[in-house]
């Protein structure tokens, strides 16, 4: 089955939706994506919401987030899809505060540089389709 697919199965736009393969530069964080994405999700989820200032203009014109995490060279392990809530901008100090992203610190994230950041409101929906009883 194709994404597209998927998504207009349940009624989702795929021109409205963002995909997000999930790569960390930083080891320890890469190393760990993938257990917060399965144990975790508060923290994978605050990961996925604030990126650099292209991927934020996109988040603002999207509805919903497809979410990847990079599975080799060539693959990608789905871990979940979101509809983009709303924003707010948050200083570097407001944005260190957030217990997740304090957490995340802990974890090798090292976050960006600027002063101010646009941070999403991400709500996990179920892509899964149901099956019917034969």
């Amino acid at each position: 089955m194709e994404l597209n697919d998927l998504l207009l199965g349940k009624n989702i736009d795929p021109s409205g939706a963002i995909v997000f393969r999930h790569r960390p530069s930083e080891p320890e964080l890469n190393k760990v994506l993938p257990l917060l994405a399965a144990d975790r999700p508060d923290l994978y989820n605050a990961y996925q919401q604030s990126h650099g200032e292209i991927v934020e203009r996109a988040l603002q014109k999207s509805q919903h987030v497809v979410s990847f995490i990079r599975h080799g060279s060539s693959k990608a392990l789905f871990v979940g899809a979101y509809v983009v809530g709303k924003w707010r901008h948050l200083s570097q100090e407001q944005f260190w505060r957030v217990p997740a992203h304090a957490e995340l610190r802990t974890l090798g994230m090292s976050g960006s540089a600027r002063p101010k950041r646009l941070v999403f409101g991400l709500e996990p929906i179920d892509l899964s389709e149901e099956r019917s009883a034969k």
